[in-house]
């Protein structure tokens, strides 16, 4: 099992290398995140702390990690259509940046995503989430 604060400090070295994102936050679910991002401006990065599915055989188990990351931006009131295209840009680009770092640190086989396939990654729209926060969200298993 991946230790959280070995997840921390990847997703903090994540953050580091772009300097779009605001906010680092790390949750456990959708409640939490709404109180830990409780209003926070610009692009913020929310983590779920991953869940562990055991594989493998008996004498040769495997941890496999799951999680979900968010690129979301708090929409202000009374956002027009264009703002609203702008605001899914910029979290699209971001959350684009994230998913090359990840497979290129899995390439490079020296991180904690060192297990990670291109097809165990999956990213959708979101609208609203966390009490109004758009932008996007991104499932992985590692």
């Amino acid at each position: 099992m991946i230790s959280v604060v070995d997840f921390k400090s990847e997703l903090d070295q994540l953050k580091a290398e772009i300097p779009e994102i605001n906010h680092l936050i790390l949750v456990t679910s959708d409640t939490h995140a709404v109180n830990k991002l409780n209003g926070k401006k610009g692009i913020c990065f929310v983590a779920v702390i991953p869940s562990f599915d055991g594989s493998g055989r008996l004498g040769r188990v495997v941890d496999d990690a799951s999680t979900y990351f968010f690129i979301v931006e708090k929409e202000p009131g009374g956002i027009t259509e264009e703002k609203e295209l702008e605001l899914m840009r910029r979290t699209q680009q971001v959350i684009e940046q994230i998913k090359n770092k990840l497979i290129g640190k899995a390439e490079d086989g020296c991180s904690l995503f060192y297990r990670l396939t291109p097809e165990a990654i999956h990213i959708d729209p979101e609208y609203k989430t966390f009490g109004g926060y758009s932008g996007w969200s991104m499932s992985l298993v590692f």
